[in-house]
C-alpha cells in the first residue's frame, strides 16, 4: 500500500476437476428402498474430461449391471455435462438403524489420473401425512378434526408428542401434547386427533404442525374442510 503496509494473503486453488451432485435432497427415496439415484455434473470449472469407474457404499462396490448405465462409462463426461445414475443397493436396513451413508464416486481423466469424490448422506426413515382437517361447528365448543397417517412405505414407527394448530400470523389456536411413547403409529397406521376450540374456523387459513419423537416434522397449511356435528 501507498502507507507502507504490507500484508500477505494464503489461497487454495480449486482442484483441476469438480465433481457436482445435482440431486443432493432426492438421492435417496422412500418408495423405493432397493435402488438410488444419484445426478452428477462435471463441473464446468473442471479443467478435464472424466469417466465414472465405480461407485462404492460402504464397502460395497457398484459397477458394471449394478448401475444404469453401467460402470465404468463408455464416454467420457465433459465439463459441464451431467449424468444421472440409477444403482442398485438396498438401504431399508441402514434407514432402520438410523445409519448414514457414504457414497463415494471414483472417476479417471484422460491422463488415467483417479480422483474420489465422497458424499455422506441422512437417510429417509418415514413420512408422516395429514390426510384430512374437519372443521365442525358444534354447542357449546367447536370441533377441529386432524387426521395423522404414518405412510405405508415408512421404514419406523412414529411417535408423536405434539400437535400445533395456529393461524397464517403464527398466533396458536391451540396445542396438544403427549409423553413420548404414548401416542405411535406404525406405518400405514393412522389416527384422528380432536380439538374442542371457541373459534370459527370457516374460510379461514389454517397451518397444522405435527411433531414426532424422531425428529420428523410434518406441516399442513390451508381451508379446514366443514362438517355437521
Amino acid at each position: 500500500l501507498k502507507q507502507d503496509i504490507n500484508q500477505s494473503f494464503q489461497v487454495t486453488t480449486p482442484p483441476p476437476v469438480i465433481l457436482k451432485l445435482v440431486n443432493e435432497d432426492s438421492v435417496f427415496d422412500l418408495k423405493d428402498k432397493n435402488h438410488f439415484n444419484i445426478t452428477i455434473q462435471n463441473h464446468r470449472s473442471s479443467l478435464e474430461a472424466l469417466n465414472i469407474t465405480k461407485i462404492q457404499v460402504d464397502h460395497v462396490v457398484l459397477n458394471g449391471n449394478f448401475t444404469n448405465p453401467e460402470l465404468p462409462l463408455h464416454s467420457y463426461l465433459s465439463p459441464g455435462e451431467v449424468l444421472p445414475i440409477i444403482c442398485n443397493y438396498t438401504w431399508e436396513e441402514d434407514a432402520k438403524n438410523n445409519k448414514n451413508l457414504t457414497i463415494i464416486i471414483y472417476a479417471i481423466t484422460n491422463e488415467t489420473e483417479e480422483y474420489q469424490f465422497k458424499f455422506t448422506f441422512t437417510l429417509p426413515r418415514a413420512e408422516l401425512n395429514v390426510t384430512s382437517v374437519e372443521f365442525i361447528e358444534a354447542e357449546p365448543l367447536n370441533n377441529l378434526k386432524v387426521t395423522i397417517e404414518n405412510l405405508p412405505y415408512s421404514t419406523i414407527d412414529l411417535t408423536i408428542t405434539k400437535i400445533t394448530v395456529s393461524f397464517e400470523n403464527g398466533t396458536q389456536i391451540c396445542v396438544k401434547e403427549w409423553f413420548p411413547g404414548f401416542m405411535i403409529l406404525a406405518p400405514n397406521e393412522s389416527c384422528n386427533i380432536s380439538f374442542e376450540i371457541d373459534k370459527r374456523l370457516v374460510d379461514m387459513n389454517i397451518t397444522v404442525t405435527i411433531t414426532t419423537e424422531e425428529g420428523i416434522e410434518f406441516i399442513w397449511s390451508g381451508i379446514p374442510s366443514t362438517g355437521n356435528a
